[in-house]
């Protein structure tokens, strides 16, 4: 399926794209609300300064996708593959990303404000100066995660993996030892 063929199906009112196959799609700029896209390949997509506000992603894979500047608040990605995405910017603001694949992604400067990122792999993952703020992480996989200058207020780190996680000039600072039991395992000071 096209951009194309897909803008007129939802024109026409159509919200449910469920087991597509779009690798590669092209649907930078697009406004795309409420779209359903459960368990499809959207593997490489470009979705740069999309609006997918309220979109169902879950189960989907966005391997290697670019979601550079894209609006995803209140997005479901529950189970989804967004490892290796291009996430700079992107806005996830209570998104539930509950046991969601981000390893190694780019999310720097990402808004994860009141995001629910329970049980997710973000081992390897940039988010620098990301805005964490209330974010869930309760048994998420944070290790060898970069989050230098990232905000932390309020975030729950209950039970999370913070192996080699680097935490240089987080806010506010300290977050993570009043917030965890993990405190001995961080890694903090030295850049990669």
């Amino acid at each position: 399926m096209d951009i194309h063929t897909l803008l007129t199906l939802y024109q026409a009112g159509q919200r449910d794209f469920s087991l597509s196959d779009l690798q590669g799609f092209d649907g930078s700029g697009t406004h795309l609300t409420g779209v359903i896209f459960w368990q499809s390949n959207l593997n490489e997509a470009n979705f740069s300064l999309a609006d997918l506000h309220g979109a169902n992603f879950s189960e989907a894979s966005l391997a290697k996708s670019t979601l550079w500047r894209s609006r995803l608040q209140r997005t479901t990605l529950l189970q989804t593959n967004l490892s290796r995405a291009l996430c700079i910017r992107t806005n996830f603001k209570q998104a539930n990303l509950s046991r969601a694949c981000l390893t190694q992604t780019d999310l720097r400067l990402a808004n994860l404000r009141d995001a629910n990122l329970q049980q997710a792999s973000l081992a390897g993952a940039k988010l620098c100066y990301a805005d964490l703020r209330g974010a869930n992480l309760t048994h998420a996989d944070l290790s060898g995660a970069d989050l230098t200058g990232a905000n932390l207020r309020g975030v729950d780190f209950t039970q999370a993996v913070l192996t080699r996680t680097v935490l240089d000039r987080t806010h506010p600072p300290g977050a993570i030892a009043r917030s965890s039991d993990f405190s001995q395992n961080l890694y903090a000071g030295a850049k990669r």
